[in-house]
């Protein structure tokens, strides 16, 4: 019996799990309704760089996004439209439709994380000391 590394995805891409199995029962690891498997043979795939498009593992590409620190003002700039974007602390979301900067104001001098996700785009991740 023949054994191959898996995973199992969503139709956007995403990658839900990976896993080693008999090469025959690959098809079988993607139970819940739009997921799918796919045999990667012998190459273990990181799920968190990875993502599948057009059935092939596609490395996700570098999140385009930028920022800027001033006082108690964080912009962010080339943020793709329909991008989640978390901020730790007490913060307001200044937002122009169909725009890619997004101005995060900040109440309180401290120490802020703010995080965008952009899928397939990898996460960005900047953490900010405002005073």
């Amino acid at each position: 019996m023949s054994y191959s590394n898996f995973v199992v995805y969503t139709n956007t891409g995403v990658i839900t799990h990976t896993g080693v199995c008999a090469s025959e029962q690959v098809a079988n690891q993607a139970l819940g309704a739009n997921t799918h498997a796919l045999d990667t043979g012998d190459v273990q795939v990181n799920q968190q760089t990875n993502y599948i498009l057009g059935g092939e593992v596609t490395p996700r590409p570098v999140c385009p996004v930028a920022a800027v620190a001033t006082d108690l003002v964080v912009v962010l700039t080339n943020v793709p439209v329909g991008s989640t974007i978390s901020v730790s602390g007490d913060a307001t979301l200044n937002e122009v439709a169909q725009d890619t900067t997004v101005v995060l104001t900040f109440e309180a001098a401290g120490t802020y994380n703010v995080s965008v996700k952009c899928f397939p785009a990898l996460d960005y991740i900047g953490s900010f000391i405002l005073s």
